[in-house]
């Protein structure tokens, strides 16, 4: 079993073979005339093995005798000899790894058992009759099942130290794309491309696997620890702050977001005015459920709002995410960056070794990174603490977590303030024509936020948000991307079927959208608060009810922003942006008048 294994290596892994043609292919192959058939061998050897790298390849006619002259017989008894041999070899693996001097290699090493099934190649020449067309197209078939359930499966609960060894030139499979699947699904997973290797790079003379194991310290591995999001936290650096608000700038400035807030007595203020405090009368510090409807693609809105109740009431938000966001290496770094840094060690040793390294770029300012916020220094944080919110794929490190009811529990339980989206996915890829709904379960289903925030006292703060929705022209929604023809849909929904569900039976897969530029203007308006103190956290009814006049707090909100923005003077992106600009971003543009 996976639980008792020390290490797990794999090769060139065949889990993205339903994203090629070669399940497709089956029925073609059974097809074939027997004399094309036949003819493949020759055709797949380039595919599997480098011609640099294998040893044994004759080229010209002396290649052609030798193909010739190998009997089927020889061959198995060669394999034979080989597969004890490579027994004999994993056992000095040891010798060679870290905290063993190392020494030469025995004349019976894995270089040796490479080269001598390297000559073994020519015996493709008797695929054919080893594996008639009907069984070949048998086992692709099995195999994209196989692969199919293996990818819908839940791996978050392996913990086997895993190395993927991919190679660059796999023309049979798309080899590195499944090696960093595999690193992006599977906990402590790391990758090592064999540059140069084609899809069987075993039997390439410049693949030592004893090398491979030393230097990566396979059989040393250690097992990895699921990360716990809420208790491992740590607040981000002060530097970590500053870049954040630097490329959340020119956000606030294309969008101008104007925030309200709701008193007791249902009358809007401008500002955060409405908002309860975030300490109650002892000054102890209490926490707060901010529940929030989602806008399209879920995330342009989010770090304004965070940074907003940050810097101006005291309040540091710790957003429920989708599992999919909550990818991360072993190491705890995003595994973007992880990537990046491994293509650096990897161009490193490259030009160490005098192969040419062709141009990469670091992780600098992306697209993704104007998702971002900095939270400055509260009261709430104590003195001298940072906080912050960086960009999307990397806002864990912020402070997010993923979604589920323990988490907001435990959240809560710490006197922490978190952020609540029970659309979920849902709701932020919405389809076409679709605007400003809500897709929240039933409130027999979902009332139960409701009841943890009753568990610890919190307050539970409804808020709206506008403007986002329209950044997007969408092209393509989810039920389009489903429903495309020549078997792209199935594709679709096999990719999705591989990340994470927040949610049961929901589907991850976002709209093919463009971003309208210049952006709209974004609003907020937080509702009135509930103070669910009062209520008795076994009283399911009561619950239920409290849920309904969330959402219907939220959804009143919507069409009261939506109905008052269209009598703001400075709606449009060309009057606003003209009057920042001519106070050289000292004063923000006003907005429509709350006493009308």
């Amino acid at each position: 079993p996976a639980s008792r294994a020390s290490a797990l290596v794999l090769i060139n892994a065949a889990t993205v073979i339903s994203s090629t043609p070669w399940p497709t292919l089956a029925s073609a192959l059974e097809a074939l005339p027997k004399g094309v058939y036949q003819g493949l061998p020759s055709l797949l050897s380039p595919a599997l093995v480098s011609g640099a790298g294998a040893p044994g390849s004759g080229d010209g006619a002396g290649g052609a005798q030798q193909a010739q002259s190998v009997d089927p017989a020889d061959a198995a008894a060669a394999a034979a000899a080989a597969a004890s041999e490579s027994r004999s070899a994993l056992s000095r693996l040891r010798s060679v790894l870290p905290g063993t001097p190392p020494a030469a290699p025995p004349p019976s090493s894995v270089a040796s058992i490479a080269a001598r099934v390297g000559e073994l190649v020519p015996a493709l020449k008797e695929l054919p009759r080893a594996l008639p067309r009907e069984t070949l197209a048998f086992r692709l078939r099995q195999l994209d099942a196989v692969a199919t359930k293996v990818m819908d499966r839940d791996w978050s609960s392996a913990r086997v130290p895993t190395l993927v060894l991919a190679s660059s030139r796999d023309t049979v499979i798309p080899s590195t794309r499944g090696a960093r699947e595999i690193e992006s699904r599977l906990l402590g997973a790391r990758v090592r491309t064999l540059h140069g290797s084609a899809h069987a790079p075993l039997i390439e003379a410049g693949v030592d696997l004893g090398t491979i194991f030393r230097e990566e310290g396979v059989l040393t591995m250690p097992r990895p620890r699921a990360r716990d999001h809420v208790e491992d936290w740590v607040l981000p650096s002060r530097d970590d702050m500053t870049k954040a608000a630097e490329v959340l700038r020119p956000v606030r400035r294309l969008t101008s977001p104007r925030f309200f807030s709701t008193g007791p007595s249902g009358q809007r203020w401008p500002g955060l005015a409405g908002l309860p405090a975030p300490r109650d009368e002892a000054g102890r510090r209490r926490p707060i459920l901010f529940v929030g409807n989602h806008q399209l693609m879920g995330f342009t809105d989010l770090p304004v709002l965070v940074e907003e109740l940050a810097v101006r009431h005291g309040v540091l938000v710790r957003g429920l995410a989708h599992p999919a966001t909550m990818k991360r290496s072993a190491a705890g770094k995003p595994l973007r960056e992880a990537a990046w840094e491994r293509r650096q060690r990897e161009a490193l040793e490259r030009r160490e070794r005098g192969v040419a390294t062709p141009p990469s770029s670091g992780p600098g300012p992306r697209w993704s990174e104007t998702v971002a916020a900095t939270l400055r220094p509260t009261g709430v944080l104590g003195p001298g603490k940072d906080s912050g919110l960086s960009n999307l794929l990397d806002f864990e490190k912020f402070g997010a977590v993923p979604v589920s009811g323990r988490n907001l529990y435990r959240l809560l339980a710490r006197n922490e303030s978190a952020l609540l989206y029970p659309g979920g996915i849902r709701e932020a890829f919405k389809r076409k024509h679709e605007d400003y709904q809500l897709f929240w379960p039933d409130a027999a289903k979902g009332s139960d936020f409701v009841r943890i925030a009753a568990r610890h006292g919190a307050m539970i703060v409804p808020v709206a948000s506008v403007g986002a929705e329209e950044g997007y022209s969408v092209l393509l929604d989810t039920a389009d991307l489903l429903n495309l023809p020549g078997g792209l849909g199935e594709r679709v929904r096999r990719s999705a079927a591989g990340v994470p569900r927040g949610r049961v039976n929901e589907t991850f897969v976002a709209p093919v959208a463009l971003p309208r530029l210049p952006p709209p203007r974004y609003y907020f308006c937080f509702g009135q608060p509930v103070d669910t103190r009062t209520l008795d956290i076994e009283d399911h009814e009561a619950a239920k009810q409290v849920y309904r006049s969330v959402r219907t707090d939220i959804e009143d909100s919507i069409a009261w922003l939506l109905e008052r923005r269209e009598t703001d003077p400075y709606k449009d992106f060309g009057p606003r942006f003209v009057y920042e600009v001519a106070t050289n971003w000292t004063r923000q543009a006003p907005t429509f008048d709350l006493s009308q």
